[in-house]
C-alpha cells in the first residue's frame, strides 16, 4: 500500500472531480459505442462515435470516428449552416468548403476527429443535427443521427427600483428595501459585473480592509512559496509561475491567458494530489498567510451568506463583495451591469439607473443589491421569461 493521502489530497481529488463535472456547463458526453450502433443495425466496422449531447452557444464542438483500421470507409459528415469547421485531424475532406464533408483518405486508417466553431444564435435553446453516413467499399451503407442541445444564458433584468433605501435589522446588518432582479431565462452560467458609467454620483470601492488584506496576504504567501522553493527544488518551477500570479491578477486577462492560468491550476492540484509532503506544506503555507491577515476583512461574513445563496444558482456576481459608500444623502448611481458566460463570449450590456440613500454613513456590498434568480424565476410568482 503507498502511503496514506492528507484531508486536504482528498479535497483537492473532489474539487478535480467536481471541475469535470462543471464543464458540462460547456458540453456534456453523448457517445454511440460499438455495441450500440450494431443494436441499430449499423455497421459492425465502426467502434466508436463520439458527439457531445449539449454544447455551450459560442463554443468550440469536438466530434470524433473510430472504426477498425483494416476496413476502408469513405465517411460524410454534414452539419449545421451555423457551424464552422475549425480543425480536422488525420484526414482532408474532398472538397475543403463542401457540407456535407466527405473523407475516404485518412493519414492513418481508423480514425476521423472534426473540430466545429458554434455560433451564438437568437434562440437561447435550439436542438441540432449532425449526420453521419458510413459507406463500405463493398457498398454496406449505415446512417446515425446525433442531435445536439445548443443552449446559452440568456440574462434579463426585469426590475430595477427608482428609490432604494439602505436600512437596519434588528442584529445591526444593513439590507436594501428593494433590490435589483436579474433572471437568467436560459441555460448555462453567466457571470455578472457591476461597472460604473462615467456620470455617476457614486463610484464602486473595494471594502475598508480588504486591500490591507490583499497585499498583506500576497506578501507572506510569496514569502512562504520561497521558502518552499528552496525545500522542493524539484517544483521550482511551478512555484515560480504562482509567485508571478500576482501581477498577473491585477489586471484583466485575455482568453490565452486564461487559459493559462486554467492550466497552471490543474498542475499544482496534480502535484499537490501526488506529492504528500508538498501538500502539507503548500497548505500550511496558505493557510498561515491566510489567518495572518483575517484581522483586515470586516465583510466576511456578508461574502460567506452571498456563496451559500449562489450554491444552486446560474447567476455568479463578479465583484460581490466591492462596496457603494452610503450617506443619509439620496445620491445616483448609473452603471452598466456587463454579461459573460463559461466561454468568455460577451452578452449585450445592461444599464442601471436608480437613486439610492442610506439612514447612516455605510458601506453596502454590491451583492446586497441584486436579487439573482435562475431558470425563469421559479422562485417568483410572476412568469419572467
Amino acid at each position: 500500500m503507498g502511503p496514506s493521502k492528507t484531508l486536504y489530497q482528498l479535497k483537492l481529488e473532489k474539487r478535480v472531480q467536481t471541475r469535470l463535472l462543471i464543464r458540462k456547463d460547456i458540453y456534456s458526453d453523448h457517445r454511440c459505442n460499438k455495441h450500440t450502433i450494431q443494436r441499430l443495425g449499423f455497421m459492425k466496422s465502426v467502434k466508436s462515435l463520439f458527439v457531445p449531447s449539449t454544447c455551450l452557444q459560442g463554443s468550440k464542438l469536438p466530434v470524433h470516428v473510430i472504426w477498425s483500421k483494416e476496413k476502408d470507409l469513405k465517411i460524410s459528415v454534414r452539419y449545421p449552416d451555423s457551424f464552422e469547421v475549425s480543425e480536422i485531424f488525420n484526414g482532408k475532406p474532398s472538397l475543403s468548403e463542401s457540407n456535407p464533408l466527405v473523407f475516404n483518405e485518412f493519414e492513418e486508417n481508423g480514425y476521423i476527429g472534426i473540430v466545429f466553431n458554434t455560433k451564438k444564435v437568437l434562440e437561447n435553446r435550439l436542438k441540432i443535427t449532425i449526420d453521419f453516413t458510413f459507406e463500405e467499399a463493398g457498398g454496406n451503407i449505415g446512417h446515425i443521427t446525433r442531435e445536439v442541445h445548443c443552449f446559452r444564458p440568456d440574462v434579463k433584468v426585469v426590475h430595477v427600483p427608482s428609490v432604494i433605501e439602505i436600512k437596519k435589522d434588528k442584529g445591526g446588518k444593513y439590507y436594501a428595501s428593494d433590490r435589483i432582479q436579474v433572471v437568467n431565462c436560459g441555460e448555462g452560467t453567466a457571470v455578472l459585473s457591476l461597472v460604473e458609467r462615467e456620470e455617476t454620483e457614486l463610484r464602486i470601492r473595494e471594502p475598508h480592509g480588504i486591500g490591507e488584506f490583499i497585499t498583506n496576504f500576497w506578501s507572506d504567501f510569496i514569502e512562504g512559496l520561497s521558502h518552499l522553493k528552496n525545500r522542493y527544488p524539484d517544483h521550482a518551477e511551478l512555484l515560480d509561475k504562482l509567485i508571478g500570479l500576482k501581477d498577473k491578477l491585477s489586471k484583466v486577462l485575455d482568453e490565452a491567458e486564461v487559459k493559462g492560468l486554467k492550466d497552471l491550476v490543474e498542475e499544482l492540484e496534480n502535484i499537490l494530489i501526488t506529492d504528500s509532503s508538498f501538500s502539507e506544506e503548500y497548505e500550511s503555507t496558505v493557510q498561515v498567510a491566510y489567518i495572518k491577515n483575517l484581522k483586515f476583512i470586516t465583510e466576511l461574513e456578508s461574502f460567506l451568506i452571498y456563496l451559500k445563496s449562489t450554491d444552486s444558482e446560474r447567476l455568479l456576481l463578479k465583484n460581490p463583495i466591492n462596496v457603494l459608500n452610503l450617506e443619509p444623502i439620496k445620491k445616483k448611481f448609473r452603471a452598466n451591469l456587463n454579461i459573460i458566460d463559461l466561454n468568455y463570449s460577451s452578452y449585450p450590456k445592461v444599464p442601471i439607473s436608480f437613486e439610492i440613500c442610506a439612514m447612516e454613513a455605510c458601506e453596502l456590498p454590491l451583492h446586497k443589491l441584486l436579487n439573482l434568480q435562475s431558470n425563469g424565476g421559479q422562485n417568483d410568482d410572476r412568469s419572467i421569461c
